[in-house]
């Protein structure tokens, strides 16, 4: 292996595990919002919602995984450019579930008040009629 394809593999190798571990950190929904916060939905939204950004993550944690097989498939220095350029495009979709996960997160913790859990659950029984 040259030296050019053994900076290489180091470079896209510690890209493939920062983005790995990024996609590993989301997956917790109580640290995007607490359970008090959670609780404070009415049911129907809050069971949508979490399955809605579960399955989101979960498209997520596979493309992870088929980056994760690209890169431990690279031999050349052709591959590990290819893989390097998949890299860049999960960045986006990564970037793009981030702001997802974190908007709702912080809609969903606008309810961690009694009071405005209360006037807010209020509001959603409201748009649904």
């Amino acid at each position: 292996m040259t030296d050019h394809v053994a900076a290489l593999r180091t470079q896209v190798a510690r890209q493939v595990a920062h983005w790995t571990m990024a996609v590993s950190r989301l997956e917790d929904l109580e640290a995007l919002a607490s359970a008090s916060a959670w609780a404070g939905l009415e049911r129907y939204l809050g069971v949508a919602l979490r399955q809605n950004l579960t399955e989101a993550l979960t498209r997520l944690q596979k493309e992870a995984a088929v980056l994760r097989a690209r890169f431990d498939a690279a031999q050349t220095a052709g591959d590990l450019e290819r893989v390097r350029s998949h890299v860049v495009a999960f960045r986006g979709r990564y970037t793009r579930t981030a702001t997802l996960a974190n908007f709702y997160g912080d809609a969903v913790n606008t309810r961690t008040t009694p009071n405005m859990a209360a006037l807010l659950r209020a509001c959603d029984v409201m748009a649904v009629r």
